[in-house]
Parts: structure tokens; sequence; C-alpha cells
């Protein structure tokens, strides 16, 4: 016959099940101390105490310091290029599921795919130039960025200007086009990316003001428009399309109407109807950053104070870091 002892242990251990604690044991918390009880291997309760933590604190770790400089480099790219970047991704649904893949894939393997990112500091808000896709897709042989050309202040691209000099209508022009370069048809869509800054008198390329610019040119060749801006301007005149000077005829795209500003970073996502008019055809755009540039956010003294940033509280009064909020 058991005795009245361990049918009491036994009767405890039942109600502790079917509360929902398999494990044996109950927390309740009074003040700043948790209680629970615990039944041991002997079959014997006993009531334990331990002081209670709000927040579980972990050291933050270099690896994890460098990981969280570049989640903050990634989360300012995708906010700068979110209108772009939640629906680039051939077979992605749009939004936020396609502002997630792009966090996804820059971040992955400590970022090591997309060499020569930059970091970015505690509590950055800026965009800086990121050598990071804007779009993948199935098109192949598409659109291109050869070279940021600072001598004809704008974006190489991998496209012949045609002989031709003079175009009456931009139908014209996008036949021509469409003549010299295989990777065109009627009715494609190059969306122009890029972060631009003031061309004259910047000579710190980590402190000054990078600006997103995105536009879009259809090549229509039934298009009657007329006039330099019907024919050369994208749709919200941001930028022309021209010939780049000297032998060699490739396509150059600059600001417009002026030469104010410079590419930091350039890129061309190429867009085409799929067949089925139902969903477009894209390639795999990667963003091109000007070398001087790119040579600036990743020299390895750059990468170390933003790394430092998280690891030394100290360090966010540095007039370092506090320029790199700004």
């Amino acid at each position: 016959m058991l005795s009245l002892q361990v049918l009491t242990i036994n009767l405890q251990h039942l109600i502790y099940m079917a509360i929902g604690y398999t494990s044996g044991y109950i927390r309740k918390k009074v003040g700043d101390k948790v209680y629970y009880t615990n039944q041991n291997v002997k079959g014997t309760v006993k009531q334990v105490h331990r002081a209670y933590q709000n927040e579980v604190k972990q050291p933050l770790t270099r690896p994890r310091a460098e990981h969280k400089a570049l989640f903050t480099a990634a989360a300012n790219f995708r906010r700068s290029f979110a209108s772009i970047l939640d629906h680039s991704w051939q077979g992605q649904k749009y939004g936020i599921n396609s502002l997630a893949h792009f966090m996804g894939i820059v971040t992955a393997h400590h970022g090591n795919k997309y060499p020569n990112f930059a970091l970015q500091p505690r509590g950055a808000k800026k965009n800086i130039p990121q050598p990071w896709p804007i779009s993948t897709g199935s098109l192949i042989n598409t659109v291109e960025v050869s070279e940021l050309s600072y001598l004809d202040l704008g974006a190489v691209l991998n496209l012949i200007y045609p002989d031709k000099t003079n175009f009456q209508t931009k139908g014209e022009f996008c036949q021509e086009l469409i003549k010299f370069n295989h990777q065109l048809q009627d009715g494609d869509l190059l969306t122009f990316v890029e972060l631009r800054y003031e061309f004259y008198g910047v000579q710190d390329y980590l402190n000054t003001e990078y600006i997103p610019a995105i536009d879009r040119y259809l090549i229509d060749a039934n298009s009657s428009a007329s006039g330099i801006e019907g024919i050369y301007v994208t749709e919200n005149r941001m930028f022309r399309i021209a010939k780049r000077t000297g032998l060699v005829n490739n396509v150059i795209v600059r600001d417009y109407p002026g030469h104010d500003y410079f590419s930091a970073c350039f890129g061309v996502i190429h867009s085409r109807l799929a067949p089925s008019g139902r969903y477009y055809l894209r390639n795999n755009a990667q963003m091109k950053v000007y070398r001087e540039i790119n040579e600036a956010f990743t020299a390895e003294e750059y990468k170390e104070l933003c790394i430092r940033s998280w690891l030394d509280p100290e360090f966010l009064s540095s007039d370092w870091y506090l320029n790199q909020l700004k």
C-alpha cells in the first residue's frame, strides 16, 4: 500500500504535467526573484529561486559586430532602392518577400558572395555605394555597365551607338539601336539605378552625400516622340543617352540636363515581357562602383572603425563616428 507521502508526490507531478510543464517544474516571479519547484531524481520536491534577468546579455564578439555592420549597410541600401528591390527578382513574389530576398543574398556567408562590399557603423542611415545585385532573372547577353568614366562623366554601357547622328523621332533612334545591338528587342525596358554625388569639389568620399536616382527608358521602335528630350532622355528626365567621345562608339548614360553629378555606382536592369505577357523576364544586374570610391570604403582602416563602433561604446562620441551619421 502506497504511503501518503508518495501519493502526495505523485499527485503533484500529475498536476504539473496537466498544466503543461512537462519538464517537471513550475515558475513564478516575485519581485526580483523567480521561484520554481523541481522534482529531482529521488522523487522529492524542492523549491528554489534565482535572480530575475530581464535581458540576457551576450557579449558582442568581433564576428557578430562585423555582421551587424554588414546588415546595417544592407538595410540602408535596401531603403534607398526599395521601389526597385521589391519586385526585381524574377520568380520572387513582389513586396516584402523580394526585399527579404535581397537582404538574404547580400548578407549570406558574411557577405562574401559579393566581395568589396562596404560596412557601416552603428546607427548609420546614409546611402553609400555597394557592388550588390539589383535584379536576377533568365535574360542572358543583356545590357550591362562596362565602366564608370570619370572623363566622360557617365556610365558606359555595352551598347554600340548608331553611326547615324541625327534622328527625327525616338522610334527611328530605337530602330537603329536594335540594329546595332543584338541584346535589344522592341519593347525592352532599361531601368537605370544610380547613387550619384556632386561632381565638383568632392575630396572626401567617405563623408560626401550620395543621392539615389532611378529612371527608365523604353525601347519603342514605333514612338513618334521628337526633340532631344523625346528621343534621348529617360522617362522622368534624370538621364540622357548619348554617344561616348573618342574612337569607341559606346552608349553612355549621363545625368540630365547638366553634368552636376557623377555616378558613385550604377546598374542597369534589363526587363522584357515574357511571351505569355503575364510577367517580366529580367537580367542579372549588379551595381558597378567607381574604383576610387570603392577603395575608400573597403580600406582596412574604415572597416576597423565601423566594427569598433559596435564593440566600443566610448567610440560613439568620436568625430569620425559622428561624421558617418550626418
